[in-house]
């Protein structure tokens, strides 16, 4: 099995994007796609107009929600597996 994996070709394009969500104000937040292996994720935030405003580095393991005015809700699991919600300050400035 481990010589099938190791022989299967790596592509040499990945997507430009994983997930894209909308918050509550209209931004749209965009996930890059993330290799395996990564320990981080980055979210590239644009206003309605499509202009860059911001990028949010979180961990892979952070499961985003819902993105509200003033807060970023994930969903984590802890060492034995249990899904647990966490509500983070964001702050827009």
């Amino acid at each position: 099995w481990r010589e099938a994996v190791d022989a299967a070709p790596f592509p040499e394009t990945v997507p430009a994007y994983r997930r894209l969500r909308v918050d509550h104000s209209g931004n749209a937040w965009v996930q890059d796609y993330n290799l395996p292996g990564a320990d981080s994720v980055t979210w590239s935030i644009f206003d309605r107009n499509g202009r860059w405003q911001s990028d949010l580095t979180i961990p892979t393991d952070w499961q985003v929600l819902d993105v509200g005015d003033d807060y970023l809700l994930v969903m984590v699991r802890n060492e034995l597996g249990v899904e647990i919600i966490r509500r983070h300050a964001v702050s827009r400035n």
